[in-house]
């Protein structure tokens, strides 16, 4: 045997801290902390409660596998689907989600400084082979600035 792949529970130790530095967070691994049985147990159950709750839920459908190519990133990084979702962003006022432009505006960029990125970077997908089947579907993909994605790279090559 060459190679173990083991699974294992884990929880971000700090997600907040995470969500706020996004842009940085996407190139850089997040930190994890293996959580123990009973932990891993207890989220189970929360989750299995959604499902008993009166709460109101929404769950987004999984998109259907022909939207899902339609809308990909070698779909959407062609010109004119690109643009469509880069002037919607401008329209609904939405901006970049990474700190080297300091979350500037969609609608101050030009549609050539805006890109889009990958969640799972494509080099963990390549890292992870069951990924990569998901790596360039619509739900792993965002709208960033060029200035988030040069960093990215630069970062990635620095750990590969």
């Amino acid at each position: 045997m060459n190679s173990v792949f083991i699974v294992a529970p884990s929880k971000i130790i700090d997600p907040w801290s995470d969500i706020q530095n996004l842009g940085e967070t996407l190139s850089n691994p997040l930190k994890l902390r293996i959580v123990d049985r009973s932990e891993a147990y207890d989220s189970i159950r929360l989750i299995r409660a959604l499902d008993e709750t009166t709460i109101d839920t929404e769950i987004r459908m999984e998109l259907d596998y022909r939207l899902s190519e339609e809308w990909s990133y070698s779909q959407i990084d062609k010109l004119s689907k690109g643009n469509k979702i880069k002037n919607w962003a401008k329209k609904m006022d939405y901006s970049c989600p990474g700190t080297y432009c300091n979350h500037e505006k969609f609608e101050n960029m030009k549609n050539l400084d805006i890109a889009f990125g990958h969640i799972i970077p494509q080099n963990w997908a390549r890292t992870f082979p069951h990924n990569l089947s998901t790596v360039n579907h619509p739900d792993n993909l965002y709208l960033t600035c060029k200035n988030v994605i040069h960093n990215s790279l630069i970062t990635s090559q620095l750990y590969y």
